[in-house]
Order: structure tokens, then C-alpha cells, then sequence
């Protein structure tokens, strides 16, 4: 059985870990952003239903994008706590 501070060691590895990948969605957010921005602007005057579709679908990836970052956030709350009780 791993030590005490072994285990508080690698929570806060898998904390690191956990806010590289925030950091990768909030990239991945801004991506969808401009993409966004890019067919809204290039796509001006028109209402095609294929331009509502892909802005439609961006929007989606977004909302799943900021749901996964509530999901790391809560995970890495949680390890934080764990590791406070140890």
C-alpha cells in the first residue's frame, strides 16, 4: 500500500494532468469561437440552411466542450478534498 504522501503525490500529478486538459478545451472553446465568428461573417445576408446547420452543430460543441470543463473541475475538486481528508 502506497504511502500517504505517495498518494497526496499523485493527486496532485493527476491534478496537473486534469488542468492541462482544462486548459486544452478553454483552447478548443476559443477555436469554436472564431470559427464561429469566420462562417457568421462570411456567410452575412444569407439564411442557407446549411450555414444554420454548421452553427448550429459549432454551438453544440461548445456546450459539450463547457460541459466537460465542469466535469474536470469537479473532478479535480474532488481530489482536492480527498487529498485534504488523508
Amino acid at each position: 500500500m502506497a504511502s500517504i504522501a505517495e498518494v497526496k503525490a499523485q493527486i496532485e500529478q493527476a491534478k496537473q494532468s486534469s488542468q492541462q486538459a482544462m486548459r486544452a478545451v478553454q483552447m478548443l472553446n476559443n477555436q469554436l469561437d472564431q470559427a464561429i465568428q469566420q462562417i457568421t461573417a462570411a456567410s452575412q445576408g444569407t439564411q442557407h440552411p446549411k450555414v444554420q446547420q454548421s452553427l448550429v452543430a459549432l454551438q453544440q460543441a461548445k456546450q459539450k466542450a463547457s460541459e466537460v470543463q465542469a466535469s474536470i473541475a469537479g473532478g479535480v475538486r474532488s481530489a482536492t478534498e480527498y487529498a485534504a481528508q488523508l
